[in-house]
């Protein structure tokens, strides 16, 4: 009875340590990783996904998870890191099937066929590429054995192997940038897309017919892959996403072409077939290597296409166990209009594209100390776009509008107070009202969302925009009429409002 009693107190220990591992882990969660990640992906519904994507940081900028949903209904999702190694890709798979049960897995193949050797016959291995693509696996026996093939792949040393297996020794060091994100995952709806509007023009691809050899550990995991997805029932596809790409990366990806003919495998190269997809690299690219949103939608509705034709996928829009989707499409549109906003130079031309979204959003606008310097023309009439007309201008203090209402503002009391909610968040607005509007020190009302204060001039107009709906920060800014009439942001404000 003694030694059981023993072994079950030991049970009970190491049970609790591990819960607490895996907690410390979650929250100590290695922040070079866009798109979502496995966080998001474990969040996920079980059996839920219809389509996978894995991949390299090329998988994430080309395949728009939204667009497939709000056009087809598909929920898709895309599982990547940036310069994903080929055999990280296969155990993400091995990984994910636990949990999903997808009908289509597209593995983008930029790394399929791009590793070099050292002079001891093991591969080159980059240590942030393996951290990336390692850590935000949860501790099991998938997440050993990828560890263990890797040790062997890349020759590591037992040190490095413990630390990836232990995880805690390589991202303790993150206590010291701990913020509220860490403990609360604030984009827990992103499906795995990482868009850019940015746009660098580049060359076509440099295409040629040559071949180059598979490397083994190439020829090892795209087999594994290919058996992996049969064992499960699920239909591979490879595919090439468009890029700049050289002669010798073209005949790289011709031997994995020639790989995907002898199995029996789908394959798809973008880049030869990117005029057909409508890719122009003078205006889809960015960076000199990924898709910008422009070229991301031509791929993604040429996807849409081929899934539609070959698929018997189920339009899953209107169900409500696909919140998740319908959130990220909110989100999506949410980066559209902030996008807008930021675009503009002068509060008329912020306030006119403010006029044109504002019911579908939560805004708190403050006129504050002298913020008529420049008199009544100045913006004033730009206001009633946003339902502020002069009367309520001329009376001054903190506006709040919700979804196109407003409902609060001073009127007449020399001080105030306000609370109430923003979705989940708790909003406050502090103020005074100075008799006389030309006291250039005169008092700011304090904006608190989140129980951070909001406000940025003394003297002008504080706007905060924020959606409810998924409770994000969709923009916030603050014009000093003293200097002019442009919209700025601090570089804490346009940290918060982006992904």
């Amino acid at each position: 009875m003694v030694k059981k009693k023993v072994l079950i107190e030991i049970l009970s220990v190491l049970i609790i340590l591990s819960l607490a591992l895996s907690y410390m882990s979650s929250i100590f969660y290695y922040t070079d990783i866009s798109g979502g990640g496995f966080r998001n992906f474990y969040a996920t519904k079980k059996d839920s996904i219809d389509v996978m994507i894995y991949g390299s940081s090329h998988a994430a900028c080309t395949v728009d998870n939204n667009l497939l949903w709000e056009k087809a209904g598909i929920s898709s999702f895309t599982l990547s890191s940036g310069s994903q190694p080929l055999e990280s890709t296969y155990y993400y798979m091995k990984e994910s099937f636990k949990y999903q049960k997808p009908k289509v897995a597209f593995v983008e193949t930029l790394q399929a066929n791009n590793q070099s050797l050292n002079d001891d016959g093991t591969y080159q291995s980059d240590m942030g590429t393996l951290y990336r693509s390692d850590l935000g696996m949860k501790w099991s026996l998938t997440y050993a054995e990828m560890i263990r093939a890797q040790s062997k792949l890349y020759g590591l040393d037992t040190e490095t192997q413990l630390d990836l297996l232990l995880k805690m020794p390589i991202i303790h060091a993150r206590y010291k940038e701990l913020t509220s994100s860490d403990y609360n995952n604030d984009f827990y709806f992103k499906r795995g897309y990482v868009g850019s509007r940015d746009c660098t023009p580049d060359i076509p691809p440099q295409l040629t017919n040559d071949r180059a050899e598979l490397t083994s550990v190439a020829s090892e995991y795209l087999q594994k892959i290919v058996e992996l997805c049969k064992k499960n029932g699920v239909k591979l596809v490879l595919f090439c996403a468009p890029y700049p790409e050289k002669t010798e990366e073209c005949a790289r990806q011709n031997a994995v072409s020639d790989f995907a003919k002898l199995n029996d495998t789908e394959f798809i190269d973008f880049n030869r077939i990117n005029q057909d997809v409508g890719v122009d690299f003078s205006t889809d690219i960015r960076d000199g290597n990924h898709l910008n949103d422009n070229g991301a939608d031509k791929v993604t509705e040429y996807l849409m296409k081929y899934l539609k034709k070959n698929y018997d996928l189920v339009d899953h829009r209107g169900n409500s166990d696909y919140k998740l989707w319908d959130e990220n499409s909110r989100y999506m549109h949410d980066k559209y209009d902030m996008y807008n906003l930021q675009s503009t130079d002068d509060i008329n031309s912020y306030l006119k594209i403010l006029g044109e979204i504002y019911t579908k959003y939560d805004v708190i606008i403050s006129l504050s100390g002298n913020y008529n310097a420049q008199g009544d023309s100045a913006y004033a009439p730009s206001l009633s776009s946003v339902g502020i007309n002069m009367d309520v201008y001329h009376q001054g203090g903190t506006v709040v509008i919700k979804q196109g209402e407003i409902c609060y503002y001073p009127k007449s009391e020399s001080e105030y107070e306000y609370r109430d909610k923003f979705g989940e968040r708790n909003i406050a607005i502090v103020g005074m009202n100075t008799a006389d509007k030309d006291d250039e020190n005169a008092i700011a009302d304090h904006i608190y969302v989140r129980d951070k204060d909001y406000s940025m001039m003394e003297n002008g107009v504080n706007i905060v925009i924020y959606d409810p709906q998924i409770d994000r920060m969709v923009d916030c800014v603050g014009v000093d009429v003293y200097t002019g009439l442009k919209p700025e942001r601090n570089d804490e404000e346009k940290e918060l409002i982006q992904d």
